[in-house]
This record gives C-alpha cells, structure tokens and sequence, in this order.
C-alpha cells in the first residue's frame, strides 16, 4: 500500500467524510478533506497519526504498515516534526531499516533535526549491528554529536543509557547498573522539567524500562514492582511491556514462584508477537531455569541443553547431566556462568563445587549484577541433596 491509496480508499467509500472523521477518532471531517487536497496541492502535509489511522481504517495486514510508511516518510514529508515523529515511531516497532533511511533524509533539513536524526539512524546501526557495529562505537558517536538542542542532549543521554544497559566490556562494568540507574534518574527528571512537550512525555516508560532493568540488578525488587506494573498499564510499544514482565518475574526470583514465571512466560510471548526472537528465547531460558529451580517440573520438557542437565541433576542423574551439559567452552557469557552452576551440581569433589559456585558468583559481580550473585548458593543450598543421592 502506498500514501494515495488511502486518498483513494476515501474517494471510494460511501460513509462520507464525516463519519470516515468519526472512524478514525478525529475532531473535525476536515483531517480528512485535508488529506485528500493535499494531493491536489501538495497542503497541508498530513501527520503521522492521521496516517496511521487512515491505514488502521482501510490497511488490509499489519505487513503492508512498513511500506506504507516507507512511501510517505521519503517521498511526501517535509515537515521537520512529522519527520521525528515517523522515526520514533518506527524505532518503537522495530522497523530499524527504515529509521536508517529516515535518518538520512533528516540530516538534509534545518538544525536541530540532523542531529536528531543522526542519534535515531545511530541507534537504528545498534540494533542492526551493521558491518559489526557496537553499542560502544554508537556511544562514542553520539558523544562526538556537537550540539546544545535540549533535545538532542536527551536523545545523547538515551543513547549512553542504551550504551551502559548493552556494552559487553568498558572501563567500570562493574558499576554498569549503579551508572544506568542514575542516568536514567537524571533523564526522569527532565522529563518531569519539560511534560508539556511530547517528545519528553512519550519517553518516560522507555526510560522506567531501562531504570527497572538496573534495578533488577540492584536488588531493588520493590521499586521494581512498582514501576514495572506502571509499563504494563500505559500504551507503551509491546516490546517494552515485555521487557518489564520480565524485570518484574525476575523481581519474583527468591520469593514468589507464581508470580516469578506468570511473567517471564508473559514476556517470553509478547516477545515472540513482536518478532524478537532472542529476546523471547531468553524469556523461555529463564522460565524453564525458574521452574527448576522452584521444582515445578511437571510436564516440563527444557529446551535448552543447560537445563535439561539442570533438571536432570536436581534428580540425581547426575551421569546423564553431565553428557547433556557438554563442555563449558561450548558457552559464552551468563549461559556460560549458569554451566558452572549446574556442573556445581554434578561434580562429586566438594572442593571443585565450591569454586565453580564461588567463579559463578564472582563474575556476575564483575558485571555488577547483584541479583544474580545470589543464584549460585541459592541453587546450591536448594538442591544439595541431589548432591548426597549422587554421593
């Protein structure tokens, strides 16, 4: 579908302009007598919300959204404002390779708006990972971004939020969360500053999803739960809502077994609707290893390999653990720590168990991650007496 396919679908529908008003929740019909001259002489641009309620009126699937929106922000925008609002919200469907394009047809138009779609195009690369690009070569970028808009020094503080929460190595990682804690702090109070301008309003349940993602962390589990509940009731994007199902089951790790994998199964689905598949996988990881842990096993058949030889240990058949567990070396980062865990498990020395346990714990607090350094002993002390079985 393309921008005057629309034009047409109205020209075509017998309901009349007022109603097509009505349909689409718009004040007055002129939204869409407007829509139509425009066409005619090129006046007034259409905005982003009308176009997007005219195709929720007449789009036939949610596929044909991409090229519909392709077609009216590189040929038919001009208009600095509905160029910003296009790629926001591209970014927040996951539409990455068009906030690229959009990027670029941005930096053609009047200051600050290059430099505005220069930080969206530099996030777009992010998640793209394109030509092996890194969060710490996006941050470095952002920083080198001269100037004193305020929305762009908002924009640069995201960015270096989404730097701290993603990088896998830099100077201080074990202060990560304490450091993306504060950013985000920072940015909730501009916010709360500037409410009267969208751009800063539309941004707070962003901004509490990356604030509960280092509270998690931080072992601050009430804050959490809290903020976490405040995403999932507002009209965020869906990608965010799962993110906080997820920091709200992981809140429920050590003392709610319900409550801890209702909501990373949640977050494992409503991953999964949005097509981010590894996010969903690594929802589905946490739900299997919590449902171990817990011992609600019942029907359970894990997916991943890890747990299976978790499960399997916790039964005492610690031969066959260690034949699915395979070799360490298999693994990288924090599937590489939950290995130790479960070997911990497995291993008849209780010299060697203790060290794989103590390894464990230390690197999750080399990353700073508090609430995962628990997890060894936690898991340990639960299952020791499949150790005695074994023994």
């Amino acid at each position: 579908m393309k921008l005057i396919d629309l034009r047409n679908y109205i020209l075509k529908d017998s309901r009349g302009q007022r109603e097509i008003a009505r349909l689409i929740d718009v004040k007055s019909k002129s939204t869409v007598s407007n829509f139509i001259k425009y066409f005619e002489v090129g006046k007034p641009e259409p905005s982003v919300k009308t176009v997007l309620k005219l195709y929720m009126l007449y789009g036939n699937n949610n596929k044909q959204d991409l090229k519909l929106l392709e077609d009216y922000g590189l040929f038919y925008i001009v208009k600095s404002s509905n160029l910003k609002e296009l790629m926001d919200y591209c970014l927040e469907k996951n539409m990455f390779h068009l906030v690229g394009k959009l990027s670029d047809k941005g930096k053609g138009m009047k200051y600050p708006t290059p430099q505005v779609a220069m930080i969206y195009g530099l996030i777009a690369k992010a998640k793209l990972k394109e030509n092996g690009v890194t969060w710490g070569d996006i941050y470095v970028e952002s920083v080198n971004i001269n100037c004193s808009d305020p929305q762009v020094l908002f924009l640069k503080n995201y960015v270096k939020a989404l730097y701290l929460l993603n990088a896998q190595n830099f100077d201080g990682i074990s202060e990560r969360y304490l450091k993306l804690k504060n950013v985000c702090l920072s940015m909730l109070e501009n916010i709360e500053d500037q409410k009267k301008i969208q751009m800063y309003t539309k941004f707070k349940p962003r901004v509490n999803e990356l604030l509960i993602r280092a509270l998690v962390k931080l072992k601050e589990y009430t804050k959490v739960r809290k903020i976490a509940q405040e995403i999932i009731n507002s009209e965020v994007g869906i990608r965010h809502k799962a993110s906080a199902h997820y920091a709200l089951g992981s809140s429920y790790l050590y003392d709610n077994k319900d409550k801890c994998i209702s909501h990373l199964e949640m977050s494992s689905k409503l991953y999964f609707e949005c097509g981010m598949y590894t996010d969903s996988n690594h929802a589905q990881f946490q739900v299997e290893f919590s449902s171990i842990y817990w011992g609600e096993t019942v029907g359970l058949v894990p997916i991943s390999p890890i747990n299976q030889a978790f499960l399997l240990a916790t039964i005492g058949e610690m031969d066959e653990a260690k034949i699915q567990l395979g070799k360490e070396a298999e693994y990288n980062g924090y599937n590489a720590v939950f290995v130790r865990i479960v070997r911990a498990l497995i291993e008849p020395s209780e010299m060697i168990e203790h060290d794989l346990l103590n390894q464990a714990r230390v690197q999750f607090e080399m990353w700073g991650d508090s609430h995962f350094a628990d997890l060894p002993y936690e898991v340990f002390n639960r299952y020791k007496a499949s150790k005695e079985v074994y023994g």
